[in-house]
């Protein structure tokens, strides 16, 4: 397929959404001067910009900050569309009280490394490795002037997430077949669903929550088309969100399923991906 032709469904664009890691973030986790000169440059073509990730949204506030978002962000894999200039959540998804609460106990039973996250706080096995990721990302927001998140660990019962919304839960391999295991309980037990966002990671929402659903809600919100949307990803949690839209780009690191999945393929993240694709096909 040559430029010409794809030229065509990226001429129609009304609206870019963009995952984070491993897709508009570099191996450093910054987000280079090309990008950011290529979103300015669609903004200028009346193209609204936003992100679509597994993070939840005090996870990626400094980035809204620095890409100078104004459209809502689809946080949490879809479970929440959440207003960047209020901080307000415009629409959300929780997890069944009764369903995180089993997975949970399974989790501790088995000596797991897990985490329930929400909007404000978010709480930890004692034994959590992954912990230190969200403590990096508490410096980043301290950097850009952002309040960071309260990282706190379970209580014995896990009374500590009665009264809060779970929007996800994260479990991290820490020995071999943690994760099959996890995806065996959740799918004979519980209600909820899985995905992956990286191979060490296991991603659980409520059933039917994924990032096409979180990028069919922002669509209605603004009135637009499938054909209208073009979206960039970069690992399996993208794929639902590759089927709502009408012009999904892969990076050159993505995985093989998504590759197929796409209309295109950019190069990778440490090579400006994002901003090649929307330099060639988009602008």
């Amino acid at each position: 397929m040559d430029t010409r032709q794809l030229r065509q469904p990226g001429s129609g664009i009304k609206l870019i959404i963009c995952d984070m890691d491993g897709t508009l973030l570099n191996s450093g986790h910054r987000i280079s001067k090309r990008s950011l000169k290529a979103f300015d440059e669609a903004r200028k073509a009346g193209i609204r910009i936003t992100i679509c990730s597994g993070r939840i949204y005090p996870m990626l506030e400094a980035y809204v900050k620095e890409l100078d978002i104004k459209e809502p962000v689809i946080t949490a894999n879809g479970a929440a569309l959440v207003d960047p200039s209020s901080r307000s959540v415009l629409w959300s998804c929780p997890l069944p009280g009764e369903d995180a609460l089993k997975l949970m106990e399974y989790c501790k039973a088995n000596h797991m490394d897990y985490s329930a996250l929400g909007m404000e706080r978010c709480f930890f096995s004692g034994n959590s490795i992954r912990i230190k990721k969200f403590q990096e990302y508490n410096r980043i927001a301290s950097q850009a002037g952002l309040p960071g998140m309260d990282l706190l660990f379970f209580d014995e019962n896990h009374n500590c997430i009665s009264s809060m919304d779970v929007l996800k839960i994260l479990i991290h391999e820490l020995s071999p077949g943690d994760l099959e295991g996890a995806r065996a309980f959740i799918q004979n037990n519980t209600n909820l669903q899985f995905t992956s966002s990286e191979s060490t990671l296991l991603d659980v929402s409520a059933r039917g929550v994924d990032k096409g659903l979180g990028v069919r809600k922002l669509a209605e919100m603004l009135n637009l088309h499938k054909s209208q949307i073009c979206v960039f990803g970069d690992y399996l949690n993208d794929l639902p969100m590759f089927r709502e839209a009408g012009f999904p780009i892969a990076m050159g690191n993505s995985s093989r399923e998504l590759k197929k999945a796409a209309a295109h393929i950019t190069c990778t993240n440490d090579e400006d991906g994002v901003a090649a694709a929307i330099e060639k096909y988009i602008l």
